[in-house]
């Protein structure tokens, strides 16, 4: 059937209308704004309301338990334990919400310490905080209440930790040591799930594992501590080397053969049980037993003053206008020109100019 040109163009003037007319205003529910800087500031007010009185609840439980220790006591360290983990994961997470909002510098410092704060955070899901809290607490009763039998009686664990500081018997030290590491494996499998645990939770916080999420704590990235860490020990590395071989020496002098395992100290010597000290063998290890204190700060500062002096002298410039750096490096080169002086002042004390 055939169309007339009048039908054709009032088409086409309709077609043509239709195109230029704008759309019908949307029926679509407009976007909700985004959190404000007064939403932020009534968060963090909630969250110190909530954890002020939480704390000083876990507080009283845990003098409690620490008191008394037994099922009933640990129930309530464990229950509080479950509710402040429960509520640091809650916070944690609604603190990112608040990650673009403009607030005052110690607004948002507060927001980054919710979201670094948990020691042990536990994933969002039914049942975790509540296992990850009774882990925790079985853990410190467990090893709080351990004894060993030593000398024909038991022995508390408080007591093994002063025998390890008292006793100089090497055959004994490391039987006290080796019964309450022997004790301490029962204790590895909740451990092992204690850190599955909080792996997991740290994951959900976007970090790798809890040890990323503690090394985040420090205004700078998990893989920039660790880095700095690195740069920092590779400073002291080579006084710990000497102070390792000195103590080494000294061990070998009490105890003979039984000093020293190749060029490693022993656990067992060291005076602590977890060889994290020598102070309890200090009577071992002090390089002047007649003298008070030692304080070598005033020695440090007449080295200091000896270069500052040289330096002015030969160029005419303070330590000030050469300014840090140079002037370490001058301290080095002085170091450099005396080494044989300051290694003859290491032997007179015991130690050995180098490890090994």
């Amino acid at each position: 059937m055939a169309h007339s040109p009048r039908l054709i163009v009032a088409a086409l003037l309709a077609a043509a209308v239709a195109a230029c007319t704008p759309p019908s205003p949307s029926t679509s529910t407009p976007s909700t704004p985004g959190p404000t800087t007064a939403d932020a500031l009534a968060f963090l007010d909630d969250a110190e309301r909530q954890f002020t009185a939480l704390g000083e609840e876990a507080a009283r439980a845990g003098w409690v338990n620490e008191t008394y220790i037994n099922f009933d006591t640990d129930w309530l360290v464990s229950n509080i334990g479950a509710r402040i983990t429960e509520l640091g994961v809650k916070y944690a997470k609604q603190a990112t919400d608040f990650d673009d909002v403009d607030v005052p510098a110690d607004a948002r410092r507060k927001l980054e310490l919710l979201k670094l704060g948990l020691t042990l955070p536990a994933p969002d899901k039914p049942g975790a905080a509540k296992e990850l809290a009774e882990i925790t607490t079985r853990l410190g009763s467990t090893y709080s209440v351990g004894k060993i039998d030593f000398d024909g009686r038991s022995v508390p664990q408080a007591e093994t930790e002063e025998l390890m500081r008292r006793l100089r018997d090497p055959n004994k030290l490391e039987e006290v040591w080796t019964k309450w590491h022997d004790y301490a494996k029962g204790m590895k499998a909740d451990y092992v799930r204690e850190v599955e645990i909080a792996n997991e939770g740290a994951r959900e916080l976007g970090f790798a594992d809890t040890g990323a999420l503690w090394r985040a704590g420090y205004d700078m990235s998990p893989a920039e501590f660790q880095a700095e860490t690195d740069r920092l020990f590779g400073q002291v590395k080579p006084l710990y080397e000497q102070l390792q071989c000195y103590a080494r020496r000294k061990l070998v002098d009490k105890y003979g053969a039984q000093g020293a395992i190749g060029d490693k100290i022993p656990a067992h010597l060291t005076g602590n049980m977890w060889a994290q000290a020598w102070s309890g063998i200090w009577d071992l290890l002090q390089p002047y037993p007649n003298a008070s204190a030692l304080d070598v700060t005033g020695a440090l500062e007449r080295e200091r003053d000896a270069i500052h002096k040289k330096l002015v002298a030969s160029e005419g410039k303070t330590r000030f206008d050469l300014g840090r750096e140079a002037f370490v490096r001058r301290v080095e080169d002085f170091v450099a020109e005396t080494g044989g002086v300051i290694l003859q002042q290491l032997r007179a004390i015991g130690a050995s100019p180098a490890p090994g």
